[in-house]
């Protein structure tokens, strides 16, 4: 089995709000129907995904080695 979890899109924040969600909670919001084919579109491809997770491996290595600063 193949997973690929990604989060881009626009999201709608409103029920997150109504549940007096704040800072990370906020990471709860659902996309959007747009924000679903914003996604969709951001990875056609299996070749597109896997340039994604190399790309932010890289990052997560950078940022885990050098800090946030």
């Amino acid at each position: 089995m193949e997973v690929i979890v990604m989060r881009h899109g626009e999201r709608d924040y409103q029920p997150c709000h109504d549940r007096g969600f704040i800072g990370q909670g906020l990471e709860l919001a659902p996309l959007t129907d747009n924000g679903i084919k914003q996604a969709e579109e951001d990875v056609k491809t299996l070749k597109d995904a896997e340039e994604l997770f190399d790309y932010c491996q890289i990052y997560e290595a950078t940022i885990s080695k050098e800090g946030w600063n």
